[in-house]
């Protein structure tokens, strides 16, 4: 199994961050260059819990399993490529108006040793990237939403 972890601090409060992470659309937007898009299920706003997306390019079908509304939620994939994934969310409030949003990926392709090498050498460094272009845009969105307030 390989995990990603990742931290984004964001000068904007809680509640705003744990919203856009929510956001279908935002995830859309980060995953462009990766050709990635929603096709069934929640395809666009936020995603709520027990709510499910369909994902294409990379067949992939999560649900959002666990929800903690503004400190955490959960998606975990119920059918796709992986043999496993599921992508914590932590949010934890540093101030009124900064937040912490750190991200805890779990994933293990199947075929054993060659699902073991194209972890390691190809999708470890993708879904990172993915994360990190998703995060950036709930950064520029979450502070520019406090800065119009």
């Amino acid at each position: 199994m390989t995990t990603v972890e990742l931290s984004t601090e964001i000068d904007a409060p809680v509640e705003t961050c744990f919203q856009l992470a929510l956001s279908i659309d935002l995830e859309l937007e980060a995953a462009k260059t990766h050709h990635i898009r929603a096709v069934s299920g929640v395809t666009s706003g936020n995603i709520g819990p027990g709510q499910r997306v369909r994902w294409i390019t990379v067949s992939h079908v999560s649900e959002i399993s666990g929800y903690r509304q503004p400190l955490f939620f959960q998606d975990r994939m119920v059918k796709g490529t992986f043999q496993f994934f599921q992508h914590d969310h932590f949010f934890q409030p540093l101030r009124s108006d900064k937040t912490v949003m750190r991200d805890l990926l779990r994933f293990s392709m199947p075929f054993w040793l060659l699902g073991i090498v194209s972890e390691r050498l190809i999708i470890r460094s993708r879904l990172t990237q993915l994360l990190l272009q998703r995060n950036h845009l709930i950064r520029k969105t979450a502070t520019a939403t406090v800065k119009i307030d």
